[in-house]
């Protein structure tokens, strides 16, 4: 009984560079209604370049929770990200 919300933005800062970041807003239907919301803001920056013929892609995450269930529900969170891109070719014979 888990309702969610994903929201996500990203601009391009040139150079490789992007302010970017995606939390997720949850509302719980079966806590407390004082406990049912979950909601974070995130703020986040990120570089795409290509090392060894390759795009890689490193994020930093910044996420405050500015509503949390409970005395035990997160209050930051940092996410690190880094993501490698692979080719892939279908080659189809018909």
């Amino acid at each position: 009984d888990l309702t969610s919300l994903n929201y996500f933005y990203g601009f391009q800062l040139g150079g490789g560079w992007q302010l970017a970041a995606g939390p997720t807003i949850t509302y719980d239907h079966t806590r407390e209604s004082g406990d049912r919301w979950t909601i974070p803001a995130g703020i986040g920056i990120s570089r795409t370049q290509v090392l060894g013929g390759r795009p890689w892609k490193f994020q930093l995450q910044y996420w405050n929770y500015v509503e949390a269930p409970d005395a035990f529900g997160a209050e930051h969170q940092i996410i690190l990200v880094w993501l490698g891109y692979i080719r892939i070719v279908v080659m189809a014979a018909w």
